[in-house]
């Protein structure tokens, strides 16, 4: 499990891409805060992973998530 805090941003699918290749067992991203994305085109393509690698998204209880936080969180 890993938790989500902060904008998505150009480097992020990078980041995600790095970490998968050093704990490949991760299953579960909870979100703390994600109040959007500045780089759309990384965003969409970072949902799109996530989702195709059946990555379970859990919103925290006391989550912030807004505008690109809601597109990672739905896209399919």
């Amino acid at each position: 499990m890993i938790e989500m805090d902060g904008y998505i941003r150009s480097e992020s699918l990078k980041n995600f891409n790095d970490l998968m290749t050093t704990f490949p067992d991760i299953t579960k991203i909870n979100i703390e805060d994600c109040d959007g994305s500045d780089d759309e085109p990384v965003n969409l393509k970072l949902s799109l992973k996530v989702h195709q690698l059946r990555i379970d998204i859990h919103l925290l209880d006391d989550a912030i998530i807004a505008s690109g936080g809601w597109i990672f969180l739905l896209r399919e």
